[in-house]
């Protein structure tokens, strides 16, 4: 169901009042999507198409606390994948984490939707799935060893203070700002 960008924020707004959300262009995707940052048990990114209306197409939910940032799922929708949304939301979730005073990001990998070009309807890919999850979290700065249950991967990333926000663009931190109030409030990262 195609929605204008504004119309989806309109409608967004109705269900969230207070809710931070941009409209944000990336430049990989070479397209403006609307970007929302919302607080609750976790905090999660989203991302929105005009094409698909209130289905979001990246998302990442996290949950900063005094010590660490639990990555608890991150997805992009397999039309999607390998236009940069992914780095896109993954990025701002670790930068929100350091605003609140966070050096240290974990989570379990684990594929939960098709990925591009790995993903077949016809035959069990999870491995394959795992390695590619593998180098895409990789290559967005982590490091991978196997977790304590032997079979999945656990990732893990170490940053000094500052250093995750400095690979914002402007309309990623002003949205940030925005969360970091609503954040501290709530008690997230407390």
């Amino acid at each position: 169901m195609k929605i204008s960008l504004k119309k989806l924020e309109e409608k967004i707004k109705e269900i969230v009042p207070n809710i931070p959300i941009k409209k944000v262009y990336i430049k990989s995707a070479n397209k403006t999507f609307l970007c929302a940052c919302v607080e609750g048990a976790t905090c999660s990114i989203r991302l929105y198409d005009e094409d698909c209306g209130l289905d979001h197409v990246a998302s990442i939910d996290y949950r900063p606390t005094a010590q660490s940032c639990f990555i608890s799922a991150f997805e992009t929708r397999e039309h999607f994948q390998r236009l940069g949304l992914g780095k896109f939301i993954y990025n701002m979730a670790l930068a929100h984490a350091d605003m609140l005073g966070v050096t240290y990001g974990y989570g379990i990998i684990e594929p939960t939707n098709n990925i591009k070009d790995v993903s077949k309807f016809y035959k069990d890919c999870r491995e394959e799935e795992i390695e590619a999850l593998k180098e895409i979290y990789e290559r967005l700065g982590n490091k991978i060893e196997p977790a304590q249950n032997g079979e999945s991967l656990k990732l893990f990333s170490n940053w000094k203070s500052g250093e995750r926000i400095k690979l914002l663009n402007k309309t990623q931190k002003e949205l940030l700002k925005e969360f970091v109030i609503i954040t501290k409030v709530c008690g997230v990262g407390v």
